[in-house]
């Protein structure tokens, strides 16, 4: 089959007397023709052939994601790589061929998606592959997060009646996305369980750390199989994010532990819990979604304080435990105790943060709660002690379930964990929406949709501040406060005061944002707004520790006078206060006494010498059957930055007719710098 043998063959491409046609080998490179993937080319016998590839990734967010292609090639020859089709949404680009390491950065957009593709081709050095493979960014996620409003709000519903309102959330992607996710922050769930073992939740315990005060172990795991208060708690703060369960937590690797004081509520597990014990002592954040023991204590506990008084001046060094506390849920809980015109038909607060008593100290961040709409919950309770707001939601219904006539109820709740199985939990309760029994996402009843209150709000927050800690360990206590302050967000900012008609004239009982003399903004309903999570994270990453300078407070200023207050009337009595001491003010404490029969008639305020107005206590809430405050302590944060220079006025107005009482003294304690 040579030449000679067939004068019509005129190719002969490796010249080696045999013509292609007979020859099984045109290339000489020794690979029959039959086998050769090139057989005119001597250098490739084998094509080069990209790798198909799935990258497993926490979130396709604006961070940048690198990872490494690869594909195979003759002889191990090294190999280049070059896209051929880019992702959809974010971008993939190779600065170096050679190293075939691909770099994609996505945007906000993406970070809810599931899969991103792109695909590439390889080169060895002397041809390109003809096949394309396809690389995956998988999303290694959470199947429960879509519900969670509160960390991304699209206007979901969370499986209520109603839906929320897109982007009514704590904005907490980007932090995500620069890697913030709270790793090496502990926070301590003071509450009445922790279940340890909980899918989504055990990943983050802190082994060992625990404490259960019923028996003395380290395992906190409520026994009650009706729904776990702390565990849902838990959930909201730190469960695990990216592993295909559940939810996910604001900070999602943060540690957990839990202390069980509520199945005691002993003074002595109470100090423990607080940091007084050697499991405690090294919390960065307690969480403390619980009120009063009492309906209305106006005694603060001098033991409590000073717990939380070596909390924020031994722990972490020196720089100071955060302790979190919910406000209350008693915006329209009356407590069949009224007696006068009801603080249900008007927005007022039947119940204050002050009845609280602890909320009467500057150690605490007071929380009160948001909803999927964007504003006050419909349970939070109003107070000057509140400091910010974060996302706790309504109650989860949803009309084919459950029938109610009032409309918060079918708004979203919050997404968060619960006990496990489906013979124990909120899941054994009357259904209320689809997902509380037996839904396909829901099938062994781990998880509760409808989970709210300002113990939502709590641990919300706390996980924001274990992302701000992360971010700069340095930050004090205070610091922390501060960067709440000067970073939450005005929500519901068209909100009117509410007024009231007293004898005729109106009166303004609960204030609409107001701005003060230092330039803050203050609602009672939000303290100094909504947190935003990434606000606050950037401003503590370029935080200066100490900035504040150190912190002071001034001893209590006292006025005695017996004055009485007119029944039925704005004009109200007033005790004016002269301060010459200079301080910043980052807290003011009213002490106040009165006699009166009927305390839910009062109204108390206080004005700053820069004409600040704060209502501590509001008129007309439910408490007509209280009588008297002796030495009543009450927190206002909306004078924060001012000086405290100048003649401060106390005032207390009485809005119903029929009772007389006194104002018999007022005094001021100013914690500063």
């Amino acid at each position: 089959d040579a030449f000679p043998y067939d004068s019509t063959e005129s190719v002969d491409s490796d010249n080696d007397g045999i013509g292609n046609n007979a020859d099984d080998d045109d290339d000489n490179d020794g690979v029959v023709d039959d086998l050769d993937d090139q057989p005119l080319n001597k250098f490739v016998h084998t094509m080069p052939k990209p790798t198909n590839n799935t990258f497993v990734v926490e979130h396709l967010t604006s961070i940048q994601v690198i990872g490494k292609l690869s594909g195979t090639a003759q002889d191990n020859r090294a190999i280049s790589c070059f896209i051929v089709s880019n992702s959809s949404i974010g971008t993939v680009s190779i600065a170096d061929n050679s190293t075939c390491e691909f770099t994609y950065t996505g945007s906000v957009d993406t970070v809810n998606l599931l899969e991103e593709f792109f695909t590439f081709k390889v080169n060895d050095g002397f041809i390109d592959s003809s096949e394309v493979a396809t690389v995956s960014l998988s999303i290694s996620s959470d199947p429960l997060h879509i519900h969670q409003w509160h960390l991304s709000n699209t206007g979901q519903n969370n499986f209520s009646g109603n839906s929320g309102l897109i982007g009514e959330d704590i904005n907490i992607n980007k932090v995500w996305a620069e890697g913030y996710k709270g790793l090496g922050i502990d926070i301590a769930i003071v509450d009445s369980g922790l279940e340890i073992v909980h899918e989504d939740l055990s990943d983050n315990i802190k082994t060992g750390k625990s404490y259960n005060y019923m028996d003395d172990t380290t395992d906190p795991t409520n026994s009650i199989s009706t729904g776990d208060h702390g565990t849902s708690v838990a959930g909201l703060a730190a469960s695990v994010g990216w592993n295909q369960k559940g939810g996910r937590g604001v900070a999602p690797k943060a540690s957990l532990r839990g202390f069980n004081f509520l199945k005691t509520q002993k003074v002595s597990d109470h100090l423990a819990a607080l940091g007084g014990a050697d499991y405690a002592e090294d919390v960065d954040i307690f969480n403390l979604s619980y009120g009063s023991a009492l309906e209305f204590d106006i005694a603060p506990s001098t033991q409590i304080e000073n717990a939380l008084l070596n909390g924020i001046t031994s722990l972490r060094g020196g720089l100071g435990a955060i302790y979190v506390k919910s406000a209350g849920n008693g915006f329209k809980d009356a407590n069949n105790r009224e007696s006068g015109p009801s603080c249900r038909t008007i927005p007022i607060s039947c119940r204050n943060t002050a009845m609280d008593p602890t909320s009467a100290f500057p150690y605490l961040i007071m929380v009160a709660a948001s909803n999927a709409l964007g504003s006050r919950a419909s349970y939070s309770n109003s107070g000057s002690a509140n400091w910010v707001t974060a996302p706790g939601g309504e109650y989860g219904f949803h009309p084919d379930y459950i029938s109610s006539s009032t409309a918060s109820r079918y708004q979203p709740g919050m997404m968060t964990t619960d006990q496990s199985t489906c013979s124990k939990g909120y899941t054994t309760y009357t259904q209320t929406n689809a997902f509380e029994e037996n839904h396909p996402d829901n099938s062994n009843c781990n998880y509760t949709s409808r989970f709210n209150g300002t113990s939502s709000a709590a641990p919300v927050l706390s996980g924001v501040i274990a992302l701000m800690l992360e971010a700069n360990p340095n930050l004090s206590w205070r610091d922390i406060k501060h960067i709440l302050a000067t970073t939450s967000v005005q929500i519901d900012p068209n909100v009117q005061d509410t007024i009231v008609s007293i004898d005729g004239v109106n009166y303004i009982a609960e204030p609409s944002w107001s701005t003060n003399a230092a330039g803050y903004k203050f609602h009672n309903w939000f303290g100094f707004g909504r947190v935003d999570a990434y606000a606050a994270v950037v401003a503590a990453k370029s935080y200066v520790s100490g900035s504040l300078g150190a912190f002071d407070y001034t001893n209590k200023i006292n006025q005695t006078l017996d004055i009485s207050i007119p029944d039925n009337s704005i004009t109200g009595s007033t005790i004016d206060i002269l301060i010459t001491d200079n301080l910043v003010i980052e807290s003011v404490q009213l002490e106040v006494s009165i006699t009166h029969p009927s305390i839910g008639e009062l109204g108390i305020e206080l004005i700053s010498p820069s004409g600040t107005r704060s209502v501590l206590f509001n008129i007309r809430n439910s408490f007509y059957d209280e009588s008297d405050f002796n030495n009543f302590k009450i927190t206002s944060n909306a004078f924060y930055g001012e000086n405290i220079t100048g003649t401060w006025k106390c005032k207390v107005v009485d809005s119903l007719i029929g009772n007389t009482g006194t104002l018999n003294s007022c005094g001021l304690k100013f914690y500063g710098h």
